[in-house]
């Protein structure tokens, strides 16, 4: 009985620690570190997200908002886990749906910290049989290193074409050409609905000036196919490949095109006919060498092309147990190997550069659905998977797994869990040391009853261990001021009202203080009132935006000032 009491009053020992303290935050050290812990990190309201890893080791994330107002969030993340800029709206809806929700944006960040998103924008079209039409164009917004949105409230959009009755774009690729100019890929589709009209189908590509927004390739952007390429690959030298398929194009085969940096056409290869196919994919190596996966009506199979399009092997089988594959998702793994999803979405292949099976005729089968795959080193990849949850209805419990060279589990045979009750969608950033940043979103798609749900950020070491170094950083916004604001709480922990005194200084004003549970889920919203410039008092009775109680357990603030400065805390309610 002393043991279990003398391990209660450390672990109350533990969160005053954490949770004691005034947080001060000033130009000249723009990171404090206030916070460890390891559950997950909130970072947007939104679903289905799209991220990647910049040269400066930030995170940038795009999420479809759950806000019927905003269609199109965007974050931006350091290494630590510090918001530098979040809840950046790429767009906003007129007389229109804004982004289109089934396909998110694309990104390609600037080496100052700022970065370019391209999407499918929604415009109302006309109303017919009881049903809203609308058509998608293909839009391009700039986002600046302190997150301001540069290019208008929707972006530009990036042609003058217009669809007479529905369908319109689909978003490909965006990419920097060598001359430091922006391409960006689309594929289209203009339904007519008129009787002996044929439709048009095609792929297109415009050039940015990323200074101005100029468009190079005119008003209605360069056309390159009189087809929709399923899938756009860039390889290392700066040329494009895409690739045709029957499902999309529908006049029987597969072929690709290589096109240079100027969107010039190398050469086309017919690749397959459409005999007994049912998908495939492509990806390029360091080698700019082209592979091809496909599936016949038995099995899974594949190809490799030089640079030039001339075939080093051919129709090699992979899986004759299997004939079905991700037609998203395959990654090149150091020089020499690929890995992508097959079987039924729970078994992972290994193919080499000689056309070797390296993990078996069925290869490494996970328990649930995998949604993701990411090479972290020469030496392993990672694989998240999810597990069924009693919730149901596609709510999953998400796993992350860990592979060696042979297909091996590196950690135990179930995998790490990562979080519970949340969607498939999980993005995988390697580290570079053998971890990687995880994006993944709670429960999408369904009723507010069933929060959280949102997007969600979390960190894991080579060696599995999860959790974050969440800290408060300034917002690049105010590198020109000299602004020093600090927060206190207390009593912490408490089993009634807490105060917080907020100070702040140089015409800074408290805008929100929000309050969070440990799953993320907004607990309070307190009331500024009419904000004030120096100090700022406040008081949280312990209750929830209903009205109840919370429960005892950690809780976290969230503060944000005129200024712009992000401020984040811990708080203890005990009993």
């Amino acid at each position: 009985m002393k043991k279990w009491i003398i391990f209660i009053l450390f672990i109350y020992c533990v969160e005053i620690i954490f949770a004691q303290g005034v947080l001060k935050l000033n130009s000249k050290s723009s990171l404090k570190k206030n916070l460890v812990d390891s559950t997950s990190m909130y970072v947007l309201n939104g679903r289905s997200p799209r991220a990647v890893l910049t040269n400066r080791k930030d995170i940038i994330c795009v999420a479809d908002s759950w806000n019927a107002q905003i269609h199109s969030i965007a974050v931006r993340i350091d290494s630590s886990g510090n918001i530098i800029w979040n809840n950046v709206q790429l767009c906003i809806a007129k007389d229109s749906l804004g982004l289109d929700e089934d396909e998110n944006a694309y990104i390609l960040p600037r080496t100052d910290g700022g970065a370019y998103f391209v999407f499918d924008y929604l415009e109302y079209r006309s109303f017919q049989d009881g049903t809203e039409i609308y058509a998608a164009y293909p839009h391009i917004q700039y986002v600046d290193a302190a997150g301001n949105v540069m290019w208008g409230s929707s972006g530009k959009r990036l042609t003058n074409m217009v669809v007479d009755y529905l369908s319109g774009s689909t978003m490909q690729q965006i990419s920097f050409t060598p001359d430091g100019d922006i391409m960006v890929y689309w594929t289209w589709f203009n339904d007519h609905n008129k009787a002996g009209v044929a439709n048009e189908f095609g792929t297109y590509v415009q050039k940015v000036d990323p200074s101005s927004g100029e468009f190079k390739f005119g008003a209605a952007g360069k056309k390159l196919f009189n087809f929709k390429a399923s899938q756009i690959k860039e390889s290392p030298n700066g040329n494009v490949y895409m690739l045709q398929d029957p499902y999309v194009f529908q006049n029987g085969g597969d072929s690709v095109a290589c096109f240079n940096s100027l969107a010039e056409k190398q050469w086309q290869l017919p690749l397959l006919d459409s005999s007994g196919l049912a998908n495939s994919l492509i990806d390029i190596n360091e080698y700019n060498e082209l592979l091809l996966v496909y599936t016949t009506a038995n099995d899974i199979r594949a190809r490799l092309y030089d640079k030039n399009g001339s075939p080093i092997w051919i129709d090699k089988i992979i899986s004759s147990s299997f004939h079905w594959i991700n037609t998203t998702t395959i990654e090149q793994w150091a020089l020499n190997r690929w890995v992508f999803i097959g079987g039924a979405t729970n078994r992972v292949f290994c193919i080499d550069r000689d056309g070797n099976d390296n993990w078996g005729n069925s290869g490494i089968n996970l328990i649930g659905g995998i949604s993701s795959i990411q090479p972290v080193d020469d030496e392993s990849i990672f694989v998240s998977f999810g597990k069924s949850n009693p919730i149901g209805n596609f709510v999953y419990d998400r796993y992350l797994q860990k592979l060696n060279i042979n297909g091996d589990a590196v950690w135990n045979s179930s995998g790490k869990k990562i979080f519970e009750n949340v969607s498939i969608n999980c993005v995988i950033l390697p580290d570079k040391k053998g971890g990687a940043y995880l994006i993944f979103d709670a429960l999408a798609g369904y009723p507010p009853q069933n929060l959280p749900r949102g997007i969600y950020f979390q960190k894991v070491d080579k060696d599995g261990n999860l959790g974050l170094i969440t800290s408060v950083k300034e917002n690049t916004i105010n590198n020109n001021i000299s602004t020093t604001t600090s927060v206190a709480c207390y009593p912490n922990p408490s089993n009634g009202m807490q105060s917080f005194s907020i100070k702040t200084k140089s015409g800074d004003k408290v805008q929100e203080i929000i309050l969070y549970d440990i799953l993320g889920r907004v607990v309070r919203k307190l009331n500024i009132g009419n904000p004030s410039q120096g100090e700022t008092f406040l008081r949280w009775d312990g209750k929830n935006n209903k009205g109840i109680y919370t429960s005892p357990g950690v809780y976290f603030y969230y503060i944000k000032t005129k200024n712009n400065i992000n401020i984040s805390g811990k708080l203890l309610r005990i009993k």
